[in-house]
């Protein structure tokens, strides 16, 4: 499944658990800095960066970012082999 697809499909399924996500359009310029999605529940956001797959390499601050996110509220990378277990923790979220 290429990456754009995958994300689609990962936020369309948390928009079914009632999430607000919105995927940043960007190009090369405006890519430092900013996340791939924010989500949003009832008070609880989130900063998510997707990769192909785990071993994918990151941007330089990226960790940064997410460590940040998670400061604050939540953020994670989120690729096809975590997938499942960040969608579990969201559903739970959700409640």
């Amino acid at each position: 499944m290429r990456e754009v697809d995958f994300q689609s499909k990962f936020l369309a399924d948390l928009r079914k658990m009632g999430y607000k996500c919105y995927k940043q359009q960007m190009n090369a310029t405006t890519r430092v800095g900013t996340p791939d999605a924010f989500i949003f529940k009832e008070g609880f956001w989130g900063w998510i960066e997707f990769k192909k797959s785990k071993t994918a390499k990151k941007r330089p601050g990226q960790q940064q970012n997410i460590d940040w996110a998670n400061e604050n509220s939540w953020g994670s990378f989120v690729y096809p082999e975590n997938a499942k277990e960040i969608k579990d923790y969201l559903k739970e979220m959700a409640k």
